[in-house]
């Protein structure tokens, strides 16, 4: 039976620098990587593996953040991108569904979520 599968979605670099955003924080999560998502494609509810995360004190990356996920709606937070970092990485991977195994590309660069 055909199911719909992840499609590539790359948001456009910004112009700010990855070290310049991270400074400007005094109190957040800064969420580096990503993994095991699950999304609803005809809600675009979602949740992710959060793989690996650091709380940000006073402009610095401290503390590591372990066993968390992230929850939410696509067009949520598309609509919450408060700043865009000129860091975008690709790289390619394995997405496993139902319908079997293909190659994808993926990746994002530093993005400022309001939530």
């Amino acid at each position: 039976m055909p199911e719909p599968r992840m499609n590539c979605t790359i948001i456009k670099n910004g112009n700010i620098d990855e070290n310049k955003i991270l400074v400007s924080y005094n109190d957040a999560i800064y969420i580096k990587k990503l993994s095991e998502s699950y999304i609803n494609h005809c809600t675009g509810d979602f949740i992710c593996k959060i793989d690996e995360a650091y709380i940000i004190k006073n402009g610095y990356i401290t503390d590591r953040v372990y066993n968390h996920f992230l929850k939410d709606n696509a067009l949520n937070v598309f609509h919450n991108i408060d700043l865009i970092g000129n860091n975008l990485e690709l790289s390619k991977c394995l997405c496993n569904s139902n319908s079997g195994t293909i190659y994808i590309e993926h990746g994002a660069q530093l993005l400022v979520l309001i939530i």
